[in-house]
């Protein structure tokens, strides 16, 4: 290891001030400060500034991107059916529970704003998300290294904003995660508790993980996993402040495996049902080729795309390329510091402990304190940057467009890399320069990106729901059916004043070749009635690409902007569907 990343590393790792005796003095570090290194933390905080100006205005477009997305749109649509309207059965969630997203959306489902507030809810989630990783990092360093691990969260692209903000998807893993991680500091930081706060506290943290990990099993990489080596790690440094951190864990842990299966046994008996993927993985030959997967996303989410062919520009270039090395230094940063504090807590639980010494002042049980935390803090975000990457390369469910997977490793870069500010010289100058590169990559990002619908719906589709809603009106048909992207989210943007629900083309000798949707569905939807009803084909929808035989004739067909057709039937297609997918 180099000289200077050791010194770094060892400097990070073992606290030499009083963290309470300082606190008013390191509160106010950032005002008075005024060296050269506290300068350059000025030009990071000012790009910063620029970003936030450009997403407020930005942001209603971006929010009306999102809703085009069916995973997303099917979330709400299935709230305001089981809210207003019941479920009629099994009620088939998609490959995760999304519990906590459909119990905060069947609580908040009858106030007026309840659309915007469903719509912002992913947003405010993640700036939680971003002030709990900025607290740790405040914990254990200064102020303006706290401010910088709170602005490297939040600071991203428009791929990794998209992911992290929208409705209905990973959000209650990437809170976990965090929470995780906050946890640790606080448990291994806080003054010793009385016995009945302490288990309190621990058993809260179990309640809330544990309903993240029914509603995501995500969590269970990004979190869970480096949460328990974290804790193995602790356990064997046999310190008091160690065994009391462990006996903590453990009784978090117990509590979030039982909440866990209690909330899905629970779900589950209430008609819930969640379709898992097929679990396996690869074959080693399949690993680089997730590794290419991996990079290339990491390029998106960090801005590093800008030096590429999608983005031409000499500028964007120059970006685009500083943002990738930084990001690659930035992770290996992250590896080799996390690596380092393994075997130094390794070693340090081998060596035979002398007998204890007399001095057992305040100062010493501080700085003790502070030193557990900060080797723990790292362990942990480490552990999860390579319990993530390792799952995805191994994973038989991931694709090229899978970044919702590992988009964690943003929150391990800022919750590690800015720690160097506090003993490094040269981690003052540089990790504000990296932030100001990677600032810039996202501001640049975001000004130029294009929201549109995502890869995998129909190109035209919200240009044709004005027209749609203009036909459907004219015939008297507020119900209809169409693909999986070409449904949910063409209903949600409509007010539910178009009902579209999602089928599948499928083999049904007894009616139509057509079934309900194998996910994201409620059984009320395809409840038959007297009506007129509609169907939407697109050649490019992947579900639904022509009509199904078995329909019968049409009343009217319209052709619409992008190739799709609106097919309008005397009767309510549902009559005809085959039985819904197990």
């Amino acid at each position: 290891m180099p000289a200077n990343l050791e010194q770094g590393a060892r400097d990070v790792t073992r606290a030499t001030h009083t963290p309470e005796i300082g606190t008013t003095h390191r509160r106010l570090e950032l005002l008075h400060d005024r060296s050269p290194s506290s300068l350059a933390c000025v030009i990071p905080f000012t790009i910063a500034t620029a970003f936030f100006v450009v997403l407020a205005l930005r942001y209603t477009q971006m929010v009306e991107s999102y809703t085009w997305d069916s995973d997303v749109a099917s979330g709400f649509t299935i709230a305001e059916t089981l809210a207003h309207s019941g479920s009629g059965g099994h009620t088939v969630m998609t490959s995760m529970g999304a519990y906590v997203s459909l119990w905060f959306g069947l609580l908040t489902a009858f106030l007026p704003l309840h659309r915007a507030l469903w719509e912002s809810a992913g947003t405010v989630l993640f700036v939680v998300v971003a002030l709990m990783i900025g607290w740790s990092v405040d914990q254990l360093a200064n102020r303006r290294a706290a401010v910088l691990a709170t602005l490297l969260t939040l600071v991203v692209t428009p791929d990794a904003f998209f992911v992290l903000t929208s409705g209905y998807s990973h959000n209650p893993a990437y809170f976990g995660t965090a929470l995780l991680g906050a946890y640790i500091v606080w448990m291994t930081r806080a003054r010793p508790l009385r016995r009945l706060p302490a288990v309190s506290v621990a058993l809260l943290a179990g309640v809330v993980i544990g309903v993240c990990l029914a509603s995501d099993l995500l969590i269970l990489v990004t979190g869970i996993v480096p949460f328990v080596f974290t804790t193995v790690l602790g356990v064997v440094q046999r310190s008091r402040r160690s065994r009391m951190f462990a006996l903590s864990a453990l009784t978090t842990l117990i509590t979030t495996v039982a909440v866990a299966l209690l909330t899905s046994m629970t779900m589950g008996s209430l008609g819930f049902v969640v379709v898992r993927p097929t679990t396996g993985t690869v074959p080693l030959s399949a690993v680089p080729a997730h590794a290419e997967y991996l990079f290339e996303g990491l390029k998106n989410i960090f801005g590093g795309y800008l030096g590429g062919p999608l983005a031409p520009g000499a500028f964007k270039s120059v970006v685009g390329t500083a943002s990738t090395v930084v990001t690659l230094v930035a992770l290996l940063t992250l590896l080799v510091l996390g690596a380092y504090t393994v075997a130094r807590l390794a070693i340090s639980a081998m060596r035979r402990r002398s007998a204890q010494t007399a001095r057992h002042d305040l100062a010493t049980a501080q700085t003790a304190r502070h030193d557990l935390a900060t080797a723990l803090h790292i362990v942990y975000w480490t552990g999860s940057a390579v319990s993530t990457t390792v799952a995805f390369a191994l994973s038989a469910q991931v694709t090229h467009a899978s970044n919702e997977y590992y988009v964690t490793l943003i929150f391990s870069v800022a919750a590690v890399v800015p720690l160097l500010m506090r003993r490094v010289p040269l981690g003052r100058w540089l990790v504000p320069v990296g932030a100001s590169i990677l600032f810039t990559a996202s501001l640049v990002a975001l000004i130029t990106y294009t929201f549109n619908p995502p890869p995998l719906a129909p190109k035209g589709l919200a240009q044709d729901a004005a027209e749609i809603k203009t036909l459907a009106e004219a015939n008297h048909a507020a119900k209809g059916y169409a693909g999986y992207w070409y449904s949910s989210d063409l209903s949600w943007n409509a007010h539910e004043r178009l009902q579209i629900r999602p089928v599948s083309l499928c083999p049904n000798p007894a009616g139509a070749d057509i079934c309900p949707f194998y996910i994201a569905r409620v059984p009320s939807w395809y409840k038959p009635l007297d009506r007129r009803t509609f169907l939407l084909v697109n050649p490019s929808e992947e579900y639904l690409s022509g009509v199904p035989a078995g329909l019968g004739q049409p009343l009217a067909v319209y052709t619409l902007g992008s190739a799709t057709r609106m097919y309008v039937y005397p009767y309510d297609i549902a009559s005809r569907l085959g039985p819904a997918p197990d």
